[in-house]
């Protein structure tokens, strides 16, 4: 359904398909819950000891990258409100 632009959110006890006008809402809500999920898995990175890394790690460069990737998106014009 993601393929065609529709997703399936649950209201309560019934399923129903978001109208178009509300997948940004939904869009938003995605983008904030992956920098939370980033935010968390920079800090675990961060906070490992050195020898238990691989001889090359850059973990923590792609995750800070991928972050900024999200705090710069643009979603209709609009910049993406930063989660907490």
């Amino acid at each position: 359904m993601l393929g065609e632009g529709k997703y399936l959110k649950q209201d309560k006890l019934v399923y129903r398909v978001l109208l178009p006008s509300e997948n940004a809402s939904q869009i938003r809500a995605y983008e904030q819950s992956a920098n939370r999920k980033l935010q968390r898995a920079h800090t675990l990175s961060k906070n490992t000891p050195t020898q238990y890394k691989t001889t090359h790690d850059n973990s923590e460069i792609r995750l800070l990258m991928k972050r900024n990737s999200i705090r710069n998106s643009k979603l209709y014009g609009q910049p993406i409100p930063q989660a907490i």
